[in-house]
């Protein structure tokens, strides 16, 4: 098989949508945005990772969540992490606790974007 992963899509439903997932991923998490939020398109990046943000997409009628988005983001240290977060006016959707697979947090997004920072 040929198919390899290259990035991930974020739908929105409007410009306003749009320009919150994007002022969320840049002035909450630190990403870089490339491009304008409100002009349909933009690119978020952290480190090699880029997450491109769409306004619609190809299909009839606006996008619908099937679920909402997770993004699961790594870190070394999820409490200094989770201080800066907060700092910049992330909202905390779940505290961090001891999981299975590391120290977890959630932390709320515009519509429907839920992240889990986590440190193995």
């Amino acid at each position: 098989m040929t198919i390899r992963f290259d990035h991930l899509g974020i739908l929105s439903s409007t410009p306003e949508q749009h320009a919150d997932i994007a002022r969320f991923l840049g002035d909450v998490l630190g990403f870089t945005i490339d491009g304008d939020p409100t002009g349909g398109y933009a690119e978020a990046r952290l480190g090699d990772t880029m997450f491109a943000l769409h306004v619609g997409s190809r299909l009839e009628g606006n996008p619908s969540p099937y679920g909402g988005t997770l993004l699961q983001l790594t870190s070394d240290d999820v409490e200094t992490d989770l201080s800066a977060i907060r700092a910049r006016g992330g909202t905390i959707a779940a505290p961090a606790e001891d999981m299975p697979w590391g120290r977890s947090v959630y932390i709320q997004g515009p519509h429907g974007v839920l992240v889990e920072l986590y440190q193995p």
